[in-house]
C-alpha cells in the first residue's frame, strides 16, 4: 500500500452513510485532516474515495499507515447487507465468460434485505432456446457472483439486444 506521512496528515476511514469510523482493515471513505496548514484549514475532508487504512507495522520499517489501492468511489459502491460491492469487480468476475455480452445491475431492497438482480445479453442466440447449456450459465455466473455479493443473486439472460428493449 501507500504510506501515509502520518505527520502532515491524519487520515480516516469511515463508513459512507452514518460517518462512523469503520474497523481497521474493512473498506471506507478516506477523510483527511491537514495538520501542517497555516492559511487554509483543511479539516475531515471527504475524499470519496474507498479505501483500506492499515496501522499494522510494515515490512519496510516505517511506522506510519498504508492505504490500499484505491478500491472505487463512495458513489459506485452498492451496499449488500454489510459489504460494499463495486460494479467493476461484477464486470471483472464475469468479464471470461465468451457466452455473455453487456450487463445490467440493479440493487432492491423490498423491507430492510437487498436482493442483487443482473440482466445479461447473450452473445448467442441459440443459448435461449438450449435449457441444459442455459441453466448452466445461470450456474456458472451464481458461483463468480455469490462470494462476492454474500447473497444468491437473481439472473436473467436476455437474447442479444435484450437489454435496450
Amino acid at each position: 500500500g501507500w504510506h501515509v506521512w502520518a505527520d502532515g496528515f491524519l487520515i480516516e476511514c469511515i463508513d459512507t452513510a452514518s460517518g462512523d469510523w469503520v474497523p481497521e482493515g474493512s473498506p471506507g471513505e478516506m477523510v483527511i485532516t491537514w495538520l501542517g496548514s497555516e492559511g487554509a484549514a483543511l479539516i475531515r475532508y471527504r475524499t470519496g474515495l474507498l479505501v483500506i487504512l492499515d496501522w499494522a507495522p510494515c515490512e519496510c520499517g516505517r511506522t506510519h499507515p498504508r492505504l490500499s489501492a484505491i478500491l472505487g468511489r463512495a458513489s459506485d459502491a452498492l451496499k449488500l447487507g454489510e459489504r460494499l460491492v463495486f460494479p467493476r469487480q461484477v464486470e471483472k468476475a464475469l468479464s471470461s465468460l465468451p457466452e455473455i455480452g453487456p450487463i445490467l445491475m440493479r440493487v432492491e431492497r423490498p423491507r430492510s434485505l437487498a436482493r442483487f438482480i443482473l440482466r445479461a445479453e447473450l452473445a448467442d442466440s441459440s443459448m435461449v432456446d438450449n435449457h441444459d447449456l442455459y441453466q448452466s450459465l445461470v450456474c456458472r455466473i451464481t458461483e463468480r457472483l455469490e462470494p462476492l455479493l454474500g447473497l444468491q443473486p437473481r439472473i436473467e439472460l436476455l437474447p442479444p439486444g435484450g437489454l435496450s428493449e
